[in-house]
């Protein structure tokens, strides 16, 4: 069975609570985690794909500054669409503020594939999103 894993998707990150405690502190220089990566066969059946992720690198929420300008295009009013633009650039200003920044490298196929990945988290919502690095899928044949 052939699958492509997105070079940019939703990951779902499992780890232990008292190691990320650790990490986030500095006191240990890094942190293992299982990612789970939800995906459909051709036949629409649900599959999960998991790696093994080594993060060497955390970039804490409130150490950096972004800032977000939203532009929504609607086919309501003008009005309705500047309100929306608005709670948008709120909604994204809190989920900023909330973010975690994490580098480091998922291992697929019990570590005979490795790539670096940057993955945004925000542990409020239980949320995180993968970027591999260099940009580019990763074909797979014979995954469960």
């Amino acid at each position: 069975m052939d699958l492509t894993i997105l070079a940019t998707d939703i990951i779902y990150l499992e780890y232990d609570e008292e190691q990320w405690k650790l990490f986030v502190d500095y006191l240990i220089p890094e942190i293992e985690m299982s990612g789970v990566i939800e995906k459909q066969k051709e036949n629409g059946e649900p599959i999960e794909i998991k790696s093994k992720i080594i993060i060497d690198e955390v970039i804490l929420p409130g150490t950096f500054f972004t800032n977000n300008n939203c532009y929504i295009e609607t086919t309501m009013s003008e009005t309705m669409s500047s309100q929306l633009s608005t709670s948008t650039r709120v909604l994204l200003g809190f989920l900023d503020d909330q973010r975690y920044l994490l580098h480091g490298v998922m291992l697929f196929s019990e570590g005979k594939v490795k790539r670096p990945v940057f993955i945004v988290l925000w542990k409020y919502i239980e949320m995180a999103i993968y970027t591999l690095d260099p940009i580019d899928a990763l074909n797979f044949t014979g995954l469960n």
